[in-house]
């Protein structure tokens, strides 16, 4: 039987599974789902894979979330990694570059004990159009931006519990209507944020999966 060596963190409540490995890219779906099986496994929200640095970064991350798909990164899975990095070495402050599937990223890691301040550049959003769909007797536009990793926005949206559940309503009315025969479009949108009338007012919804039948895609 192998052993695995791994350390848990947490980043703003999402928790993974960091494991120092030569080769990120061997890792398969299979595992990261086994390891993620919060009955099963090790539970989390995803792995992280730490490669090796090289001349341009002090490591490389891989992400492979819970349900085995890979986002080409993950702002709280690259916090994770910063401070497991700067532990390593033994920094209280310090900065580095990351290699990510989004690109060379940069970490700024200021450490108390076992928990950091990290900061993140994230590099430009990509703005990729609207998404829309049908929501009761309205209809709701997410504005989809892009960090590396997708996102969809809802701006001007009460903060009652009517509005806490029209993402998981969403959801799970598309994955209801998976069923039905007709050509589907799968535009997966692991966090759906809605923002209120006044703009520090942010709801996050994490690993909502949407299945539109009927996007309307600008």
């Amino acid at each position: 039987m192998q052993t695995l060596h791994f350390v848990k963190y947490h980043g703003l409540g999402n928790d993974f599974i960091v494991v120092d490995t030569a080769t990120p890219a061997r890792w398969t779906k299979e595992q990261a789902r086994a390891l993620c099986d919060r009955h099963r496994g090790v539970g989390g929200d995803g792995v992280l894979l730490v490669g090796p640095s090289t001349e341009q970064a002090r490591a490389s991350m891989r992400v492979l979330n819970a349900d085995g798909s890979e986002p080409e990164m993950c702002g709280n899975g690259l916090r994770c990694v910063a401070l497991h990095l700067a532990l390593a070495d033994d920094a209280v402050e310090t900065s580095f570059a990351v290699q990510t599937g989004a690109g060379l990223l940069g970490c700024a890691v200021s450490r108390q004990g076992p928990s950091a301040s990290v900061k993140l550049d994230m590099g430009k959003a990509e703005l990729l159009g609207e998404l829309r769909f049908a929501f009761e007797d309205r209809l709701l536009t997410f504005q989809r931006v892009s960090t590396g990793n997708p996102h969809a926005i809802l701006f001007d949206e009460p903060f009652d519990e009517a509005g806490r559940r029209q993402p998981q309503a969403l959801a799970g009315r598309e994955r209801l209507a998976g069923e039905d025969s007709r050509p589907q479009l799968r535009y997966p949108m692991p966090l759906a944020l809605v923002i209120g009338h006044r703009r520090e007012h942010v709801r996050l919804h994490g690993d909502i999966p949407f299945w539109p039948l009927r996007p309307d895609r600008n």
